[in-house]
């Protein structure tokens, strides 16, 4: 039984605003009962690991650390998703980064992230997207993007725009697109301030000691949960991306014998330990 609950977007009209804006909207790809085991897997994790960061937790390569994320996660719904945009057999980067109640400012995740050549936003071969993937509604400022901004290296002079979205929607993003998925506002800048001069009077990180503030300030509202999936056309823009952002999110992890067969169903790849090189098809 496929878990959409909206009509599947038509992929050429969808690859089609993809290539002009820079993303793509598909509603309902992830049912309620998906959701609610996702939002149990993530909520677990960093209950005992996980980063504290950007006010919040983080959690780089998660499908690798997080228990069950991966089988709870790449459902042939999403499979579909990622065929539509590549050419071929999608593969994975396997960095999949999982955010728990974190608010970050206006970023591109190939030019900043992973430092890549502004190269790749000229090049017409360049094929290396983000799924993200909200795990409740994305209310208030939600989800900002700069529209074509993924082929401009001045896009910040592009003004944003709000894409809402509604849990369980995913949204295709490229990778050189400048995107905002929760911006900070003044309290959590505030609070930021003063937990650099607070962490070394406890003792503690200063990301560690903002994150409890704030964890401790939300009382029994719900968590903001997201995850964010990379994946692309297999070509050399996809192993530079992965190859690049190790340092931030380490590298790639050994696949068993059954995930590689969950990913041979799902008509899927990943890049393993010994094809990472940047540019290489091996």
């Amino acid at each position: 039984m496929r878990e959409h609950a909206h009509p599947l977007p038509d992929p050429t009209d969808s690859r089609a605003h993809l290539q002009a804006a820079g993303f793509a909207l598909w509603p309902g790809v992830m049912g309620a009962g998906r959701i609610m085991q996702l939002r149990h897997l993530v909520e677990q994790h960093f209950e005992r690991a996980g980063r504290a960061r950007l006010g919040g937790k983080l959690q780089s390569r998660a499908l690798d650390h997080v228990r069950g994320l991966l089988q709870a996660t790449l459902t042939p719904e999403l499979a579909a998703v990622m065929a539509a945009h590549v050419a071929g057999t999608p593969l994975l980067t396997g960095d999949c980064t999982v955010t728990m109640n974190t608010r970050a400012g206006w970023r591109r995740d190939a030019l900043t992230g992973a430092a890549m050549d502004t190269a790749a936003l000229s090049d017409p071969d360049f094929a290396v997207f983000r799924l993200a993937i909200f795990l409740q509604d994305q209310t208030g400022k939600g989800l900002q993007l700069r529209p074509g901004s993924h082929l401009d290296v001045q896009g910040n002079d592009i003004a944003p725009s709000r894409v809402p979205m509604a849990a369980g929607d995913v949204i295709v993003l490229d990778t050189r697109l400048d995107h905002a998925d929760h911006p900070p506002a003044a309290g959590m800048v505030a609070l930021r301030c003063l937990s650099k001069p607070a962490g070394p009077l406890l003792r503690r990180d200063a990301d560690d000691v903002l994150t409890g503030w704030r964890s401790a300030s939300r009382g029994a509202r719900q968590n903001r949960i997201a995850l964010f999936l990379t994946f692309g056309t297999d070509n050399r823009w996809t192993r530079a991306y992965e190859r690049a952002g190790r340092d931030r999110h380490g590298p790639p992890a050994v696949i068993d014998g059954h995930t590689s067969n969950l990913l041979d169903g799902l008509g899927l790849d990943i890049i393993q330990p010994d094809q990472g090189a940047a540019g290489s098809n091996s």
